[in-house]
């Protein structure tokens, strides 16, 4: 099923991952605009923002579902 949506949200991630493999080992301690954030800070939370994608819209599960599952941080030591 062609989906113009997901697409979209395909291509973002693509561009997002091509970014996050571009970050050197001595820039994620840098701060963001958001400058309460780091650069691993703010991947963090982006990361964590797309773990919700699949629970929502493919098993349509309620955020009172999915709860606090992806809470902390989501991307280890890699």
């Amino acid at each position: 099923m062609d989906n113009p949506l997901l697409d979209r949200h395909g291509e973002a991630l693509d561009l997002f991952t091509d970014r996050v493999h571009a970050v050197g080992a001595d820039q994620w301690a840098a701060s963001t605009p958001c400058t309460e954030w780091s650069v691993r800070d703010l991947v963090n939370h982006l990361t964590a923002e797309q773990l919700w994608v699949p629970a929502l819209v493919s098993e349509r599960r309620t955020l009172a579902e999915v709860g606090d599952a992806f809470d902390g941080d989501v991307l280890g030591d890699d």
